[in-house]
């Protein structure tokens, strides 16, 4: 199974002048020539049951579902470790946490989604889409 590092996070809009209300989304194209990358979301993690609190969501450029798997082996390194109480997952993954770092100890999942993660609340400290 291929396996590529992941990322993750939020997009920054400007303003514009002729957005026909506030916080609508206008996409144009800047450049003819240029072709986008396409761009899967992984799934998201959040840090209080029921999908609420603070969110990150992982991005990659291939879907789970065409065989690929992302993970990351050490949570700290994105300020989530011991933080995940819910997640949803999307585009063919599915869901592991395990308690240490480098998918050591006790694991939980895989799953789809999880809406309270119970007794694993706020024990992740790695994580594998695949």
């Amino acid at each position: 199974m291929p396996s590529a590092g992941c990322s993750g996070g939020g997009v920054a809009l400007g303003e514009d002048a002729d957005a026909p209300e506030r916080g609508a989304l206008i996409l144009r194209e800047r450049d003819e020539s240029v072709s986008a990358a396409a761009s899967y979301a992984l799934g998201t993690i959040y840090s209080y049951p029921g999908y609420g609190g603070r969110s990150y969501t992982a991005t990659a450029s291939n879907p789970c579902s065409a065989g690929y798997s992302y993970s990351f082996s050490n949570l700290g390194s994105i300020g989530w470790n011991d933080d995940i109480d819910s997640f949803r997952s999307y585009n063919g993954c599915a869901t592991r946490v395990w308690e240490h770092t480098s998918f050591s100890g006790a694991y939980y999942g895989y799953y789809s989604y999880s809406s309270d993660m119970g007794s694993w609340r706020n024990r992740a400290s790695s994580i594998r889409w695949a």
